[in-house]
């Protein structure tokens, strides 16, 4: 079984599209199967109170969560061309969408080959209810969420017809320490809920994706920087492209020994 790698680019372009289209190059030639970017409109996602987290707040001097995605986010249409430049390089583009309209963008323009439900918005009801009555493959992460959360979802998922879905296990912490990771609960989510499973790695080295493959983790989505010295939100809690190229060999060889 090939284990689907997803290299998250996210808002690791800083908000320009020709570096956007530089990792989508750069990332195909490693060998990942896709390329994920993020769409959201910060004003419906972050209240006035919203606050960074702290390693936002070290990596980005921006004063706010909602300029700070405005200064690292790229415009709905500019997607069109990343995807395009996806499908020119053989690789799926992948997109998380943070807010109904987005996602909707999202679907009416693009063919993908998966929804992509982002951990904060596991509970985010008009999204699931549009989903619901849907039959794409579905990529679900669980960061923050309990087991009777994510069984809740996944009710509202399958309401009118039950769904094709991988469940991530997934640690909301960037980067995330290695004594809280526990590969136990991706075993655990297989168990509960019977669907495929896959991991969402939030660590900078490949040791716990190689781990995930190796007890059965048939996705692997992994954020990826051309350099952790850049500013942005995520470029510190990022592994490099070089890093990522290893980790893209060693899944592969590890898929060629079963």
């Amino acid at each position: 079984m090939k284990t689907y790698i997803i290299a998250e680019v996210g808002p690791n372009h800083n908000g320009s599209l020709a570096f956007a289209i530089e990792y989508i190059d750069e990332l195909a030639n490693i060998g990942v199967d896709a390329v994920k970017f993020q769409l959201g409109n910060p004003e419906k996602i972050y209240s006035l109170d919203a606050f960074k987290a702290k390693y936002q707040s070290r990596a980005e001097s921006s004063r706010s969560p909602i300029e700070m995605a405005r200064k690292h986010q790229l415009k709905p249409d500019q997607h069109k061309v990343l995807y395009e430049r996806c499908k020119e390089f053989g690789v799926d583009y992948l997109c998380s969408a943070f807010d109904l309209d987005s996602f909707l963008f999202l679907d009416r323009n693009f063919d993908l080959p998966y929804y992509k439900i982002p951990s904060g918005e596991i509970f985010s009801i008009d999204i699931l209810d549009y989903i619901s009555d849907r039959r794409k493959p579905i990529i679900l992460s669980t960061g923050m969420a309990t087991y009777d959360e994510i069984n809740v979802a996944i009710n509202l998922l399958n309401r009118d017809c039950k769904k094709e879905i991988t469940i991530l296990h997934c640690i909301s912490n960037y980067p995330v320490p290695y004594e809280d990771i526990n590969m136990n609960v991706m075993l655990e989510l297989k168990k509960r809920f019977g669907y495929p499973v896959g991991f969402s790695d939030h660590t900078i080295s490949n040791e716990c994706s190689i781990v995930a493959v190796a007890i059965g983790a048939s996705i692997i989505e992994k954020h990826v920087t051309a350099d952790r010295d850049l500013p942005g939100p995520d470029h510190q809690a990022s592994s490099t492209i070089e890093e990522f190229s290893d980790l893209v060999k060693s899944i592969r060889r590890m898929r060629s020994f079963t």
